[in-house]
Order: C-alpha cells, then structure tokens, then sequence
C-alpha cells in the first residue's frame, strides 16, 4: 500500500503524480502500448476486407466499366477460388486472428494492470 500522500504505481507512471513523477511511462510501455495497438488496428483491416471481399470485389469490376467483368458472379468467383485451397488455409488464418486478438488483449491488459 502506498506511504501517506503516495500515488500507487499506475498514476505515478500516468502522470498524476505531481510535476516531478510526469512522465514516467518506460518508453518500453509506451511503445508496447503503441505496436501492440497497430497490430490490433491491422488485424481489424484484414479481417474487416476479408469479410468484405464479395462487396469489394464487385464494386472493383464496376468501376472498370467493363460489360464482361459486370456479367462475372463475384460471390460465386470467390467460393471457386476458396475451394482451391486445402481445409487447413482457413482453419489457420481464423486461428491467427484468434491467437493475435487474444495475444493484444492479454498484453494490454497486462500492461494496464503492472
């Protein structure tokens, strides 16, 4: 428990500690805190376009302006390229978004908490 007047650790290192305590953020935290947020947002984007793709995909052979690519079946273009792939490719990429989701998570929370 902190002395009389003390702050605990976490407000120390968040500035609330007076002027002599500001920023004592370890710039290993800080950086932490900063990729570990970059990886979460990229991992966001990925899977946001992965669920997209029909959408994108579409909207892409619109703007061509092209009257074939506008006749072409995008979801159905999309299925027979998936099916290409082994079972194990999507198993794999919906366990990296799991183990990078839940990596971020505990790390942040990690962080937050020491």
């Amino acid at each position: 428990m902190p002395g009389d007047g003390e702050l605990p650790g976490t407000l120390r290192r968040l500035g609330h500690g007076g002027p002599d305590k500001l920023l004592r953020v370890p710039v290993a935290t800080l950086l932490s805190w900063i990729s570990l947020g970059l990886v979460v947002a990229i991992n966001c984007v990925i899977l946001y376009s992965n669920l997209t793709a029909t959408a994108s995909v579409t909207a892409a052979f619109a703007r061509k302006g092209d009257p074939e690519l506008a006749h072409i079946d995008v979801a159905a273009l999309l299925k027979a390229a998936e099916s290409g792939f082994p079972r194990w490719v999507w198993i794999l990429q919906n366990a990296r978004h799991v183990i990078v989701f839940g990596a971020a998570t505990l790390a942040l929370t990690t962080l937050a908490l020491t």
